[in-house]
This record gives structure tokens, sequence and C-alpha cells, in this order.
């Protein structure tokens, strides 16, 4: 009994070991990417063409830049977003149009 308790255990680390692996080797750039792509669409449309911008080359534009990559990593999840990065050492950096 204790022998087959014992054996449950390992087989259940070592399983749990293989899905912290497969989780590290993940590439989390495609899932993050396609996240960051959907909110970039979403602001387009919430923010920059609900406040009336209809230039078809900003709304273009807008739509392809990766904001995400100007902004500081501890702020990237915000950048699509209408509001205040408080995170860094820049306290008035804020991520919006104004």
């Amino acid at each position: 009994m204790k022998n087959a308790i014992q054996k449950k255990t390992r087989y259940f680390f070592i399983a749990l070991a293989c899905l912290l692996l497969l989780y590290l080797l993940i590439d989390h750039s495609l899932i993050i990417g396609n996240s960051f792509k959907k909110s970039r669409v979403n602001m387009v449309v919430r923010q920059i063409i609900a406040r009336g911008i209809k230039d078809r080359r900003v709304i273009k534009a807008m739509k392809k830049i990766p904001r995400h990559l100007f902004v500081p990593k501890v702020c990237q999840y915000l950048a699509y977003a209408d509001r205040l990065c408080k995170k860094t050492k820049y306290p008035s950096l804020k991520l919006s149009w104004e």
C-alpha cells in the first residue's frame, strides 16, 4: 500500500514538472501579441474613432503600430488604455490622447 502511494506521488510530481517545463517553453509572445492586437483595435474604435478622428491614415497607423513597445515594461498592459501609468519613476507619464 505504501509503495503504491509513493508511486502515485512520484508520478504526480513528474507530471507537474512536465507541465511546468511546458509552460516555460511556450512562446508567450504569441499569446500576449494577440491580446495586444485586440486591445489596439479596441483602442482605435473606442478612443480614436469615437473622439471624431476620421483621417484613414491616422486610423490605419494606430491599428498597425505596436504602442506597447514604446512604454516602460511595467506599463505595457496599460498601453492601449486611456489611463495613467503610476508604476514608473515618472508618475506623470500618461498613456492617452489629450
